[in-house]
């Protein structure tokens, strides 16, 4: 229970400098606090699980490959910041997760019908082992044990398009 306040500004950008060329530019920020608590003396202090930063960027490439259609290749790169995972209190120092970097690479190809596709990807870059969250499970009536969610690790894939 208890009231929040969250004050916060996004920014998306997409700037096409050249004919074939997409740059994508999100960057996030959030400043949070518990304006009135239930005990715990929690008041003042910002609410969990919610980055104070998050920023990701996008470049892409497009062109022509023969009469097949069009290819592309994509490199984005993701950045969140530090944040608590639990409420602070006197008794919880928050719980923190560190920030984390995450890097994607697509490429593929677009039918030149628009009614396929195949691309190729790298997800998680170069295999960061990120928190993206904790939390508490309840073993026993008397005892909780941690959870840890780490980000999928460096994955390589082939995805299939078809429109029907």
């Amino acid at each position: 229970g208890g009231d929040a306040r969250i004050t916060g500004v996004e920014l998306h950008l997409l700037w096409m400098p050249a004919e074939r060329w997409l740059l994508g530019l999100n960057l996030g920020v959030n400043d949070s606090e518990i304006t009135k608590g239930v005990g715990g003396n929690i008041e003042g202090r910002e609410l969990p699980n919610l980055p104070n930063f998050t920023a990701s960027a996008s470049v892409e490439y497009r062109f022509p490959f023969r009469e097949l259609g069009n290819a592309f290749v994509l490199l984005a790169h993701q950045h969140v910041d530090q944040q608590a995972t639990r409420l602070q209190s006197a008794n919880s120092d928050g719980f923190y997760i560190d920030g984390y970097e995450i890097g994607d690479l697509r490429a593929g190809l677009d039918g030149a019908d628009g009614k396929w596709g195949v691309d190729l990807f790298v997800r998680n870059l170069w295999d960061e082992r990120a928190e993206l969250g904790r939390g508490l499970s309840s073993v026993s009536a008397v005892t909780s044990a941690n959870i840890f969610t780490i980000v999928q690790p460096r994955t390589i894939g082939i995805t299939l398009r078809t429109a029907f």
